[in-house]
């Protein structure tokens, strides 16, 4: 199919040459695991600078809209990356991993004066890990089929 046949056919058409598109692009792409435990200890630094920053109000109004879907989202992203990082480990090794780091973030900000320990912060931490190894198992999706739906 030409890219002239694709502007002429119908959106449904061309909704199924995108996703034969992403799908083509993103799963045969050979993506060493380093390359994922670097960017999944990037971004978990980037959570930490985060979580212990004394004052929000600096922070640009989007990061402040939601703490709770702020740590949602986090943490969803963090399960999406250790899960490409360390693919070979256990469901229950990468969990425990990030339940853990959410803990040393909350015993951290209880240390501070700035910031103090919240249960809902860490239940909203364990609700990201949830939904994302939740939609991982039952559709049995892998971070790159998100794509599809595009």
């Amino acid at each position: 199919m030409t890219i002239n046949q694709m502007v002429i056919s119908p959106f449904g058409k061309l909704r199924v040459t995108i996703q034969d598109f992403c799908k083509s692009l993103f799963c045969n792409m050979k993506i060493s695991g380093n390359y994922f435990r670097a960017l999944f200890y990037g971004v978990s630094l980037v959570v930490f600078i985060l979580a212990i920053i004394p004052d929000t109000n600096e922070l640009p109004e989007i990061t402040r809209l939601n703490d709770k879907l702020n740590h949602l989202a986090a943490f969803f992203i963090l399960a999406i990356l250790i899960d490409l990082a360390y693919s070979s480990k256990s469901f229950l090794w990468k969990f425990n991993f990030l339940v853990w780091y959410g803990l040393l973030i909350e015993f951290i900000q209880y240390l501070l004066p700035h910031r103090e320990f919240s249960l809902l912060d860490l239940t909203a931490d364990i609700s990201g890990l949830l939904f994302y190894f939740f939609i991982r198992r039952v559709k049995k999706l892998s971070f790159f089929v998100f794509f599809y739906f595009l």
